[in-house]
C-alpha cells in the first residue's frame, strides 16, 4: 500500500475504444519499463463477446481490454492498482490474462496458475485492497490479452468511472542471496520484493514456529533476506506488512546463513510467523538479541508463489507483563506494546494515567499479525470501575479487520486504563501478537478548528503544531466536504492518526473515511486508507461495569512509520457507503508523531543522560579506562539499561534498578592491530532505554595512546662457555600485543649492530654472542621498537662468570696456591678475610684466565693466621 511514483495524469476517453479484443489497446513488446497506458473511462465499456469470467471473480461488469507480446520471458507485473502507481479511480477492479491461438476470434484459455504463472487477481491492492494486480512469468513472442473488469452489477461504477495499467518488467531483487543482504536500522522501514526471487532457503522442522496460531512451514516460495545488528542488548520486532494476501507470507530470523546448493537449508532460527494464509502481515516479535549481535531476517512464502511488494522494519519490543488482569495490576503502557491473550479469558490492562476531566483517549489494537480466524479482540477504556468506551471489529485491511480502535473517549479526573480481551462472540481465543497504540489529547475545546473553505482556496490544507483538530464535512449527506490536513515527518516516525466519528457524544456519528497520503510535488496518492462502516454511536452509561459494551462510537484509526524525510497529508471524507445521517457532520482527529507523542506529551517520556557522562582520556592499549554517567527520567518507577558500546567491538551493559540514577563501567581497550598508529580515536556510544523502549544516546570520543614495550629480567647466560661465547636472554613487555617488534642490541665491543624481527605476541628473547679474546667489562645496549613507532630501551653489562675454586694446596715454604676457574680471558683479583667481615686484596692477585677459564695464585704472606678465607672477584 506504499506508492513510490506518480502516473501521468488522467486524459479521459470518450467511449473506450479497448471495449473489446480487436480495439485492445497494445503495450509495446519494447517498451520502456515501467510503461503505463492509457487512461480509460469505462462507463460505457460492456462485457460483449468477453471470455469467461475469470476463476478468481465472476461478478463483474464494464471490460477493458490490453494485448502484450513480450520480446523477452520474464516476470512482469501488471497493475490497475493506484498505488503501483497509476490513475485508476474505479474503487474494486478485477483482472484476467488469457491466451488464444486464434487471436481475437478465441477461444481464449485463462493462464494456469502454477510455480511461474497466475492469470487471475480479484483483491490485493489499492485503496481498501480491492483493486487487481497480476505478477507472473510472461513468454517471448507469445500474445497476451489482458481484461480488466469493474466488480458490480450493471449499475454505473460509483465515482470516477478511470482504469490505467501500470506493466513492469521485474528482475530477481538484489538480497536474493545472504551475501547481498541489506543492513536494516531499528525503526527505519525499507521496501522490498520478492518478484522475481528464486527459492535459495528453506526451512527443517516445526522447532522454529513457537507461539500461539503458528503453522510450521518448509518455506518452499520465493524468498529475499536482509541483515540486522542489534544497537544494544535487548528484544526486537521483525515485521513484514502490505504483503499481498493471496500468497501466504512467513518471516523467519536465524542467526547464521547457509551456502551452497539451492534451496539451502537455514538452521539456528530464533523465531518464525506464519500465523495466517490471508494476511498481509508476519511479525516475528521479542527476539532476544546481544548488544552487537547480526542475524539474519528471511521474507519467504508458505508456497511458491509470483512474489509481492513489501515494507520490512525491526522496532524495540517491549511486552506485556503477566499478571495485569485488573486495574490494580495494570501494566505501565508502551508505544506498540507486544499483547498476549491466552487463555482465551485473559483480561490485558494497561495504565494510561491521571489527566483532566475531558481529555479525550485515542486507542488502537493492531491485531493484523495474529493468526486470522482468531484476531477478533476487544477494547475497552475504563476508569478503576466504569466502562468508558467499548470497540469491536473497527480496524480496516492493514490493521485486523476484526480488531478494534477508539477514537476521542472523553476521559474523567480519575486514573483511566486500555483493557484488551477477546471477543465473547463465538466463545473466544487465545491469540498472539497485538500492538497497542495510545494518545491522549487535551479537552475538545484545546483542538484546532479546521481553516474554513472559501471560493478562493476551496481546498485549504490545516497545519497546526498541535496537530489536533475539530473539524465538519459539510451537507447534505452524503457530503463532498475533504478536509486536508499536512505533517512534516522523518524517515522512521510512528505515526498514529485517529479519527472520532461523534466527538460531541451526542449520538450524531459519521462514517468517516481516512487516508494518509503522499506527495511527488504535484499529485498526492494514498499510501494508507481506513474506511471501517461503522457509524453507530452509543451514550448509554456503563456505571460500576468493566464488561460493558457501551458507550461507543464510531472511530477510524491508522499506523504509519514514515520510510521517507518530507511532508504526508491526513484526508478526511466521508466513507463511501455513508447516507443520510451518518453522510455529514463534525468530527475530531488526532495525529501523533514520535512514538505516541500528542499535544499532551509522551505517556511514556523519554530519559536524558546527563552531561556528567565523562571518560579518562587519553588511556594506553591494554589499560582499563572508566567512564562515569547519571540518568535523569521524568518517569517515576521506570527501569533502566545503560548500553556501551566502546568502539572496538566490546559492548557492555548495565542494567538499574528502578531509581538507580548513576552508572560506572570499566574496559580495557585492547591493542590496535594496525601499523603506525600512535595513537587511535574511538567513538564510546551511550544508549540509556527505558521501560517503555523510549531512548537517549550520548556519544564522545577517546584516544588511545600506543604503550610503548620494554625489557625484564635480563640475564647473561654462559656456563660451559669456551672462547668468550655468551647468550644475553631476557623478557619483553609490551602491551600491544598484536604489534610486531624490531630488537637491536649494541654488544659494546665494537662488533656491528645485531637486529631482530620479532613477531606479534613475542615476549622473551635469547641470543648469542661471542666475545673477543681478552673482554672485559662490556656495556650491552638493547632498544626495542614496536610497528606503532613505540620504544624501549634498557643497560645492561656482560659479566664474567664467578671463579670457582679447583684447589687449595700448602706448599713446604708455607706458602698457600690456589687454583681456579672462572670464564675464558676474563680478570680476576683475589681477596683475603680472616673473619669474613672485611676483605683485603692481595698485592699481586690480578689474574686474566686462560682459554679455559684456568687461573692459579700462589699467597705468599706471612706469618700465617689461624684461618683463612679467600675469594676471586671480577673485575
Amino acid at each position: 500500500m506504499v506508492m513510490l511514483f506518480v502516473s501521468p495524469r488522467p486524459i479521459l476517453a470518450a467511449q473506450p475504444t479497448n471495449d473489446v479484443c480487436e480495439g485492445a489497446e497494445v503495450i509495446p513488446s519494447d517498451a520502456l519499463f515501467p510503461y503505463w497506458t492509457a487512461v480509460t473511462d469505462i462507463s460505457e465499456a460492456t462485457t460483449i463477446n468477453d471470455p469467461p469470467p475469470p476463476s478468481c471473480q465472476s461478478f463483474v461488469a464494464r471490460s477493458i481490454w490490453y494485448a502484450f507480446t513480450p520480446s523477452t520471458m520474464a516476470f512482469y507485473t501488471i497493475s490497475s492498482c493506484l498505488d503501483a502507481p497509476t490513475a485508476t479511480t474505479v474503487a474494486d477492479t478485477a483482472m484476467g490474462i488469457y491466451t488464444s491461438a486464434a487471436g481475437c476470434n478465441g477461444p481464449f484459455t485463462l493462464l494456469e496458475d502454477s510455480e511461474s504463472s497466475n492469470g487471475c487477481n480479484d483483491d490485493s491492492c489499492g485503496p481498501g485492497g480491492f483493486q487487481a494486480s497480476i505478477t507472473t512469468q510472461l513468454n517471448a513472442d507469445t500474445t497476451y490479452y489482458i481484461v480488466v473488469w469493474e466488480y458490480a452489477d450493471s449499475l454505473p461504477p460509483p465515482g470516477p468511472p478511470l482504469v490505467q495499467i501500470y506493466v513492469n518488467q521485474t528482475a530477481s531483487p538484489p538480497n536474493d542471496l545472504c551475501a547481498f543482504a541489506p543492513t536494516l536500522e531499528l525503526n527505519t522501514p525499507r521496501r522490498g520484493t520478492t518478484i522475481g526471487a528464486n527459492n535459495n532457503y528453506q526451512l527443517a522442522g516445526s522447532s522454529c514456529f513457537v507461539g500461539l496460531g503458528n503453522v510450521p512451514s518448509g518455506v518452499p516460495g520465493r524468498d529475499v533476506v536482509y541483515t540486522f545488528t542489534a544497537p544494544v542488548a535487548g528484544s526486537y520486532n521483525f515485521r513484514v506488512e502490505n504483503f499481498d494476501i493471496n500468497n501466504n507470507l512467513v518471516v523467519y530470523v536465524t542467526r547464521t546463513c547457509p551456502t551452497g546448493a539451492s534451496p539451502s537449508v537455514v538452521a539456528d532460527c530464533l523465531g518464525a510467523a506464519n500465523r495466517s494464509p490471508v494476511s498481509s502481515v508476519e511479525e516475528v516479535t521479542c527476539v532476544a538479541l546481544a548488544c552487537d549481535e547480526r542475524v539474519f531476517i528471511f521474507v519467504d512464502e508458505n508456497t511458491l508463489t509470483p512474489g509481492s511488494s513489501f515494507t520490512i522494519a525491526v522496532t524495540p519490543c517491549v511486552r506485556e507483563a503477566e499478571p495485569n488482569n485488573s486495574p490494580t495490576n495494570a501494566n505501565r503502557v508502551a508505544c506498540g506494546i507486544v499483547g498476549t491473550i491466552s487463555p482465551k479469558d485473559d483480561l490485558d490492562y494497561y495504565a494510561l494515567g491521571t489527566f483532566p476531566a475531558g481529555s479525550r483517549a485515542f486507542v488502537l489494537v493492531d491485531g493484523e499479525a495474529a493468526k486470522n480466524s482468531t484476531r477478533n479482540f476487544d477494547l475497552r477504556i475504563t476508569a478503576s470501575t466504569n466502562t468508558l468506551e467499548f470497540d469491536d471489529e473497527d480496524n480496516d485491511l492493514g490493521f485486523g479487520t476484526l480488531s478494534p480502535n477508539v477514537a476521542g473517549t472523553p476521559l474523567t479526573s480519575e486514573p483511566a486504563y486500555v483493557r484488551v480481551s477477546f471477543s465473547s462472540a463465538g466463545g473466544g481465543a487465545a491469540a498472539e501478537p497485538y500492538h497497542v497504540y495510545a494518545v491522549i489529547q487535551p479537552p475538545l475545546s484545546a483542538a484546532t478548528p479546521e481553516v474554513a473553505e472559501t471560493a478562493e482556496d476551496p481546498d485549504p490544507i490545516n497545519e497546526a503544531s498541535n496537530n489536533y483538530y475539530y473539524g465538519t464535512l459539510t451537507g447534505p449527506a452524503p457530503s463532498t466536504d475533504n478536509d486536508l490536513f499536512s505533517l512534516a515527518v522523518n524517515a522512521g516516525d510512528l505515526i498514529f492518526v485517529s479519527l472520532d466519528g461523534d466527538p460531541l457524544r451526542d449520538n450524531t456519528p459519521i462514517d468517516g473515511k481516512l487516508e494518509l497520503l503522499g506527495s511527488n510535488g504535484e499529485d498526492l496518492f494514498v499510501i494508507l486508507q481506513v474506511n471501517d462502516p461503522n457509524e453507530f454511536s452509543s451514550t448509554n452509561s456503563s456505571a460500576g461495569s468493566l464488561n460493558a459494551f457501551t458507550p461507543s462510537a464510531p472511530g477510524e484509526g491508522l499506523v504509519y512509520r514514515a520510510v521517507d524525510d518530507g511532508t504526508v497529508y491526513i484526508r478526511v471524507s466521508i466513507g463511501t457507503a455513508s447516507t443520510n445521517r451518518v453522510g455529514a457532520g463534525d468530527y475530531l482527529l488526532s495525529i501523533s508523531t514520535m512514538n505516541c507523542v500528542g499535544a499532551n506529551g509522551p505517556l511514556n517520556a523519554p530519559p536524558a543522560i546527563a552531561a556528567s557522562t565523562s571518560v579518562t582520556t587519553p588511556i594506553a592499549e591494554g589499560r582499563a579506562a572508566r567512564i562515569t554517567g547519571s540518568i535523569t527520567d521524568p518517569d517515576a518507577g521506570d527501569t533502566h539499561s545503560v548500553s556501551i558500546r566502546w568502539g572496538d567491538g566490546v559492548c557492555t551493559t548495565l542494567n538499574l534498578v528502578a531509581g538507580e540514577t548513576n552508572f560506572v563501567a570499566w574496559h580495557i581497550f585492547p591493542p590496535d592491530a594496525a601499523a603506525n598508529t600512535l595513537t587511535t580515536t574511538s567513538t564510546i556510544k551511550l544508549t540509556l532505554t527505558d521501560y517503555a523502549a523510549n531512548r537517549a544516546s550520548a556519544s564522545f570520543a577517546v584516544v588511545v595512546t600506543n604503550a610503548p614495550p620494554g625489557f625484564s629480567n635480563l640475564l647473561f647466560v654462559s656456563s660451559n662457555i669456551t672462547n668468550g661465547a655468551a647468550t644475553l636472554t631476557g623478557g619483553i613487555l609490551e602491551p600491544g600485543e598484536l604489534d610486531s617488534l624490531t630488537l637491536t642490541v649494541n654488544w659494546g665491543d665494537g662488533s656491528p649492530l645485531e637486529t631482530v624481527q620479532l613477531p606479534a605476541g613475542s615476549n622473551f628473547f635469547s641470543l648469542p654472542h661471542t666475545y673477543s679474546p681478552g673482554a672485559t667489562n662490556r656495556s650491552v645496549q638493547l632498544t626495542v621498537a614496536d610497528d606503532d613507532g613505540g620504544l624501549g630501551a634498557a643497560t645492561t653489562i656482560w659479566r664474567p662468570e664467578r671463579a670457582d675454586f679447583r684447589g687449595i694446596s700448602h706448599l713446604p715454604d708455607g706458602h698457600i696456591r690456589l687454583q681456579l676457574q672462572g670464564t675464558p680471558h676474563a680478570s680476576y683479583r683475589v681477596l683475603v678475610s680472616a673473619d669474613l667481615q672485611t676483605w683485603n686484596e692481595l698485592p699481586g692477585s690480578a689474574r686474566r684466565a686462560d682459554e679455559n677459564g684456568l687461573f692459579e695464585f700462589e699467597d705468599t704472606q706471612s706469618p700465617l693466621s689461624a684461618q683463612k678465607f679467600y675469594r676471586a672477584v671480577w673485575p
